[in-house]
């Protein structure tokens, strides 16, 4: 990308883009505001993107991105963070889960990590297989995200159950 400010725009557009292909799949397509800006104050650990619900101070959802990141890296990896994080991913599944006035609230209300998380990856071969408006790059993209989850998967179970050092974590 060339420019820093066109991240935010694109992925907002990716996203719109994405539901006006699912929503007919997903309907209805939860009503919960969603606002997609910068990380502030990113360090080298930061993540490439965050999503929050909505809170006492926030109506809307809100993705931010690591634009640092972003930038060193490629614009490659934006369709695989919207399909894991906003649509059919994340965004759609914890909108689906906060509306849903018949799940008890201690379902609707707290985040459940193992579920959401497992719904993104989940999220990524349902728009490679439904998505008619994917190219070969953005599918692409997907398979980008699968991988980075993939050495995710490894890397925390080396931490955690092997005892590994972050140096051994990131070679």
């Amino acid at each position: 990308l060339d420019e820093r400010n066109e991240i935010a725009v694109r992925t907002a557009k990716m996203f719109e883009a994405a539901v006006k292909d699912l929503d007919s799949l997903f309907g209805p397509i939860p009503i919960m505001a969603l606002s997609i800006g910068e990380m502030t104050g990113v360090f080298e650990t930061s993540p490439l993107a965050t999503y929050d619900l909505p809170n006492m101070n926030r109506a809307s959802a809100r993705y931010l991105l690591n634009i640092e990141e972003l930038v060193s890296r490629s614009a490659f990896v934006l369709p695989g963070l919207v399909a894991s994080d906003l649509m059919p991913g994340l965004h759609l599944q914890q909108g689906t889960q906060l509306q849903n006035s018949e799940l008890p609230a201690f379902r609707r209300l707290a985040g459940h990590e193992g579920f959401t998380r497992g719904w993104g990856i989940y999220a990524l071969d349902v728009a490679d297989s439904l998505s008619t408006a994917l190219s070969a790059r953005d599918r692409f993209s997907l398979r980008l995200r699968e991988l980075s989850t993939a050495c995710a998967l490894v890397v925390d179970t080396g931490i955690n159950a092997l005892g590994w050092s972050r140096a051994q974590a990131l070679a």
